[in-house]
């Protein structure tokens, strides 16, 4: 199982290379969404504190304070103000860094790695009492391979902006493929995962269209703290 420190690096990693707001259709992957950013504090500091101290400022909105797997705020900057604030915020001794928030979205393969791929079958390891949370489009509880392994107490949609709630129903199709993947039952139709007994939790933070944001996907800290109350 990962520790929370490695969590924390594929988190950043993620958002430094896909950061992402609640992007507008015309927007591709990879493309900046101006006017918001991605502020990561140093360890030692307080988000709680620090978020005030950053709202404080002028022509600055915090969208979200981030506690868990990451420690930072997402601010949306207003136009014309933009140079100094990002030039206040990284000389705040606080601040560890300031990203631009960025699009992310679902990049098609050509074929699929498949069971066979990674030597998953046949073997005696079906996954049994092993959570796994699929941070997508979400998953479709109701699908014949997967309701069986889907927790749905525990699953959630996440927006961008404000705290996840209870859900996680695919409306894409990309959530519900991955987790069949992991861990589709083995029921004689249909296909078997790679874990055919696991759990399965749905962090949805893609919409239908496949697309997304940095900030909904830092919700990854869903995975490190479930079970609990949605953050």
């Amino acid at each position: 199982m990962m520790t929370l420190s490695a969590l924390k690096a594929v988190a950043v990693v993620l958002i430094m290379v896909w950061l992402g707001a609640a992007p507008a259709p015309a927007q591709v992957p990879g493309e900046v969404i101006p006017g918001r950013y991605l502020v990561l504090f140093h360890d030692g500091a307080s988000a709680s504190v620090a978020a005030q101290a950053v709202g404080a400022m002028a022509g600055v909105t915090v969208v979200q304070t981030y506690r868990n797997a990451l420690n930072g705020v997402v601010i949306e900057v207003r136009p014309g103000t933009g140079p100094s604030v990002l030039e206040a915020l990284r000389n705040d001794p606080n601040v560890k860094s300031v990203s631009p928030d960025r699009a992310i979205g679902i990049f098609a393969e050509d074929t699929p790695n498949g069971i066979r791929r990674v030597r998953a079958s046949p073997s005696p390891n079906t996954g049994k009492g092993v959570r796994v949370a699929v941070v997508d489009t979400g998953i479709d509880l109701n699908h014949a391979d997967l309701a069986a392994n889907v927790n749905r107490a525990d699953s959630v949609a996440c927006p961008a902006s404000g705290p996840c709630a209870a859900g996680g129903q695919d409306d894409h199709y990309h959530g519900t493929h991955v987790a069949g993947t992991i861990a589709a039952i083995d029921n004689d139709e249909g296909v078997v995962g790679v874990a055919p007994e696991a759990e399965l939790i749905a962090v949805k933070v893609l919409n239908s269209a496949g697309a997304g944001s940095a900030a909904a996907l830092a919700k990854i800290r869903w995975a490190v703290r479930a079970p609990a109350a949605p953050p």
